[in-house]
């Protein structure tokens, strides 16, 4: 998924974390497959992700504009085709089902995220940090949704995330409650455009 790698992104401060090498069969390999081991990526790269999941299995590097012409006609600038096959189809097929599960399981996190009319397929995310300055029983947590949509037929990825400082006992700030219903707003508008 080129995680890890310096993207070609238009944007400043959109660079890459290096991910740590981490050996299978260990506790920090389990913690991981979890989501809880420090290993951070870009939200831009989370996008990508889902992007490729949602693409087939086919990864196209992230950019703002295909191409850019400047007034004399000339081409300033263009976007390089990476069309990489990451996944097999079937994985990919396989992955959309259970985010779509996310959305609409029984047990599923994300399901402020759905939208009349069609299907959502994504994921939730909260993490804590018990960042500098904070008070005693305070943290700072990170929610997120990120999913594509419509589902069968992915036209937009899109990830919302929210970064705020709670009471670490008394907080129901989650990426379900916070961050699924904006993405369930941004997506109905996309569609309706």
């Amino acid at each position: 998924f080129h995680l890890g790698e310096v993207n070609g992104i238009q944007l400043r401060g959109a660079q890459s974390v290096a991910i740590p090498a981490i050996a299978d069969g260990t506790l920090a390999g389990a913690a991981v497959a979890f989501g809880q081991f420090a290993v951070i990526a870009s939200p831009m790269q989370m996008a990508a992700v889902y992007g490729t999941i949602a693409n087939d299995g086919v990864y196209n590097a992230p950019t703002l504009a295909r191409r850019a012409v400047g007034a004399d006609g000339r081409v300033v600038f263009q976007a390089a085709a990476a069309h990489e096959r990451v996944l097999r189809s079937e994985t990919a097929h396989a992955v959309m089902e259970m985010l779509g599960g996310g959305v609409d399981g029984e047990q599923g996190t994300g399901k402020a995220a759905r939208v009349e009319g069609v299907r959502v397929a994504g994921k939730t995310g909260t993490a804590e940090d018990e960042a500098s300055g904070l008070k005693p029983g305070e943290v700072q947590r990170y929610t997120s949704f990120v999913g594509a949509i419509p589902a069968d037929r992915p036209r937009f990825v899109i990830l919302v995330g929210a970064v705020m400082v709670v009471d670490e006992k008394t907080s129901d700030a989650v990426g379900g409650k916070v961050a699924a219903p904006v993405f369930a707003r941004i997506a109905a508008r996309a569609l309706a455009h």
